[in-house]
């Protein structure tokens, strides 16, 4: 026999004993189907206008209109950035301010 007629007809038989064995050997993956329902978490905190002129900012879709001198209270999903919609002598339009996390939960962010 040729070797290459050998070493197949080798990997056929042990292919066909391995088959059944393998789902017990790697075990069963379990996917939890509760993580494509969970809830986005939100955080809240309070962002506060520390300049002299109003400012507009943006969440996602949200624009949050910010009188000078005022604070306004907001809940934002973890990861969601807050960009700035005016320029001003600090900022530019386009800049991100803050992108929520687990850190800013119940925190006053001052900007000017």
């Amino acid at each position: 026999m040729k070797p290459n007629k050998i070493v197949a007809t080798a990997f056929v038989l042990l292919s066909s004993f391995a088959s059944p064995v393998l789902p017990h050997v790697f075990g069963s993956v379990n996917v939890p189907v509760n993580a494509m329902y969970a809830k986005t978490k939100l955080i809240k905190f309070t962002i506060k206008n520390d300049s002299d002129m109003p400012m507009e900012l943006s969440s996602g879709d949200d624009l949050i209109k910010l009188e000078a001198g005022k604070s306004i209270p907001v809940s934002l999903p973890i990861g969601t950035p807050v960009v700035s919609k005016t320029a001003n002598q600090y900022h530019q339009v386009g800049d991100v301010i803050v992108v929520t996390s687990n850190v800013l939960s119940g925190a006053i962010v001052h900007i000017k």
